[in-house]
């Protein structure tokens, strides 16, 4: 097995910053209640232009019940009222889906504006656009498989007014034209709000959101009369007022972790534990294929000491000066055993030596080892390694012929016997 780290060190701090980041960033969003939800826009936690916090408040002093609620109905509701206003709608909901589908009674409110954020309160919206005509259509085909959606600009009287006030409605108004809608407050020019009776339901469409919003509750009071009684006409005098908030990105949370893992932001923590794991099998995945061949252990003895020794000669880096001093050893070494006069400097006991190899028919000569040695620790650029191993190759040769003879020597290292010319021909 290799001992390369899987990760190198910039990477493996790259993937502990990335991790911590995500973590905190994860506890800041939970630590924001409903994360995500349009606090701005048209709910009824909303007290900016847009939003429909003023009707729900004014209904509840009036003695209506009201119910904001952030999950899923699970019952039936014979007697309330579900508003579910200017629902946020995904782009693959383009087929007819009444929302939500046990309410008995719902008030839709198309959407016609949209607001940015911003102003003297941190909760007021800044500017408003007007949306597209599409979405206000794509949320009527919620409860109408084809309905049109027109913008007016002046309705001169209504025709048709079965709540009572008159609409407190300015500038351009948003109004629906459709067979298949009963209109409760209409004009020439298209429905405002409208009747669908289908399979024992009954679903009201208020084209417009500006009858109805915080923004129509001007101070002659005109705007509230109208909302109060298009409310409580539908209503009958029986059950609560409901205003579907999880449209709105308001949901509660769910009472088992597994489902809590699976909505956001507190998905994020799913995230980081599959990308955990998925991390630590790659760190601790050895390999892919057959194993590798483990290192062979350490030998025993002498040539696996002498194997280390070189692995650590050739680590460091000082091959080349041990075997210069090997070299100066073995003449030493040589000498010594020859019982050369101790007085002789390396010079002259190079060339004792080099007059008692001529005599024992040594071939090799210790002086010129000396030089080559010279020669290569001046040469620029460096030399070989294998130079200086065939050096010393070279001495330990000469040192078992001067010390043993040629003819034994040659038989060690694998050659065939030398003859002298003394012998005739014959091995010495």
């Amino acid at each position: 097995m290799t001992d390369r780290p899987v990760f190198s060190g910039r990477l493996l701090i790259a993937l502990i910053a990335a991790a911590i980041g995500t973590f905190v960033l994860s506890l800041y969003l939970m630590s924001r209640d409903d994360y995500g939800a349009d606090r701005h826009g048209p709910s009824s936690y909303s007290v900016s232009a847009l939003g429909y916090a003023g009707i729900a408040d004014l209904l509840q002093r009036l003695g209506t019940p009201v119910v904001k609620s952030r999950r899923e109905l699970q019952s039936t509701l014979p007697d309330g009222v579900v508003i579910v206003a200017e629902p946020r709608i995904s782009l693959l909901a383009q087929t007819a889906a009444p929302i939500p589908p046990l309410a008995q009674k719902m008030l839709l409110v198309l959407p016609k504006w949209v607001g940015y954020p911003g102003g003297e309160r941190r909760s007021w919206i800044r500017r408003v656009v007007p949306k597209s005509i599409y979405d206000a259509e794509r949320t009527l085909r919620l409860v109408l498989e084809s309905a049109k959606v027109e913008r007016v600009d002046e309705v001169k009287s209504w025709s048709v007014n079965r709540i009572g006030p008159p609409p407190p409605l300015t500038g351009r108004i948003q109004l629906v034209k459709s067979d298949q809608l009963s209109p409760l407050v209409a004009s020439d020019e298209g429905v405002l709000l409208g009747e669908i009776r289908k399979d024992g339901r009954v679903i009201w469409v208020l084209s417009d959101p500006d009858v109805i919003t915080n923004h129509a509750f001007t101070a002659d009071g005109k705007g509230a009369l109208f909302a109060v009684e298009l409310v409580e006409t539908l209503r009958g005098g029986k059950g609560a007022v409901i205003f579907d908030e999880t449209s709105h990105g308001f949901l509660s949370r769910p009472s088992t972790t597994a489902r809590l893992l699976f909505q956001f932001p507190y998905s994020i923590i799913a995230l980081q534990v599959v990308v955990g794991i998925a991390l630590l099998a790659w760190a601790t995945m050895g390999r892919f294929g057959p194993p590798e061949t483990p290192p062979p252990p350490l030998l025993a003895g002498k040539a696996g000491l002498v194997a280390n020794v070189a692995h650590l000669m050739a680590f460091a880096g000082h091959e080349r000066l041990i075997i210069s001093r090997y070299v100066e050893t073995t003449l030493r070494d040589t000498a010594r055993e020859l019982r050369a006069p101790r007085d002789l400097s390396q010079s002259q006991q190079i060339e004792w030596l080099r007059r008692i190899g001529k005599t024992r028919n040594v071939a090799r000569d210790p002086a010129e080892i000396m030089r080559r040695i010279d020669r290569l620790f001046q040469s620029r650029g460096g030399s070989e390694l294998s130079q200086f191993a065939q050096i010393a190759r070279d001495i330990f040769r000469w040192k078992q012929e001067i010390l043993d003879g040629p003819s034994r020597d040659s038989r060690r290292h694998g050659g065939g016997p030398r003859r002298s010319p003394e012998s005739g021909g014959r091995p010495g």
